[in-house]
């Protein structure tokens, strides 16, 4: 066996201990796929841009190369905040948040309506309005998931593993001073839980 089949084996195995069964949805367990580079074959374009990081897709949990072979306990504690994300089915949510919006008549007959009554001018407002408040909702929905899934991460490993994880991940993906949406559930951990600074 390879050495990269080895270690992918070795995340499957944690994953599927982490991972909280669902009894009404047998099959909805966690499927670790290795991604390699930058670009890759999978369709979700998003990941194409990515080099490093760890990603949730239904139930494939897609981890880059260069977490392989990461501490057991980094790993876990990955692994454990992907699978938060599978046992709350936050990528159907996102796919029925973007329907409800990109795909609502009441919406684009409004906006439509806007155009027809008022003008340009306005109906491009009242678009730059809508824009606005799903970009808004969607980022505020974000947050939420995150939180979620590092709560997950915690009742699972520990808060001490997945604050130390995300440090390590935010120095790794985004240089010293990291991302200050990272910092921000970093701080957010270490307030729940009273950990020193």
């Amino acid at each position: 066996m390879a050495p990269d089949f080895q270690q992918t084996s070795i995340w499957q195995k944690e994953a599927n201990e982490l991972c909280k069964p669902i009894r009404w949805l047998p099959f909805w367990r966690p499927r670790v796929i290795l991604k390699r580079g930058r670009f890759s074959p999978w369709f979700w374009p998003v990941l194409w841009f990515t080099k490093s990081g760890a990603f949730n897709l239904f139930f494939l949990l897609i981890v880059s190369e260069d977490l392989l072979h990461c501490s057991p306990e980094r790993r876990r504690a990955i692994l454990a905040h992907e699978c938060g994300h599978l046992t709350h089915f936050h990528a159907l949510v996102w796919i029925a948040a973007a329907t409800l919006v990109l795909r609502n008549d009441f919406i684009r007959a409004g906006l439509s309506w806007v155009g027809a009554h008022l003008g340009p001018w306005p109906a491009l407002v009242a678009f730059m309005a809508f824009l606005a408040l799903s970009l808004t909702g969607f980022r505020a929905l974000l947050y939420w998931f995150e939180h979620q899934a590092d709560d997950y991460a915690v009742a699972r490993v520990g808060a001490l593993g997945v604050v130390d994880t995300l440090e390590w991940l935010n120095g790794k993906m985004f240089g010293t001073d990291g991302s200050p949406w990272v910092n921000a559930r970093i701080r957010r951990l270490r307030d729940l839980h009273r950990l020193p600074a």
